[in-house]
């Protein structure tokens, strides 16, 4: 008997550049696997990564000058954008750690302990 496991994207792909909206490549931006935390994890680094990527970016297209401007422009978007997710998923990542800790004094002050 085989089995068949099914790595086709989620529907709610959230690392679209890597996967291509195809492949499910496990990275759990999406929370397919973990939500919460691991989830938000996974998407600061793939925000980081796609962050690293456009300030590194060199592959100009020397053939057409003038598409050069456009994709400088379209490099500072990306910048732009990529700095505003990180920051997004820091502070979710931080009121998420926090929730967690509140929880951990919670139940040992419920358990009467100090």
């Amino acid at each position: 008997m085989s089995e068949f496991v099914d790595l086709a994207a989620s529907n709610k792909c959230y690392a679209i550049m890597w996967s291509y909206g195809e492949i499910c490549l496990g990275c759990n931006c999406c929370g397919r696997q973990e939500k919460d935390l691991k989830m938000w994890e996974a998407r600061l680094n793939y925000h980081e990564e796609e962050l690293d990527r456009n300030i590194n970016f060199n592959q100009w297209v020397e053939d057409y000058p003038e598409m050069i401007e456009t994709q400088k422009a379209n490099i500072k978007i990306n910048i732009t954008y990529q700095k505003a997710k990180i920051r997004y998923c820091k502070k979710a990542i931080k009121r998420l750690s926090l929730n967690v800790v509140s929880g951990i004094v919670k139940f040992f002050q419920q358990a009467g302990m100090k």
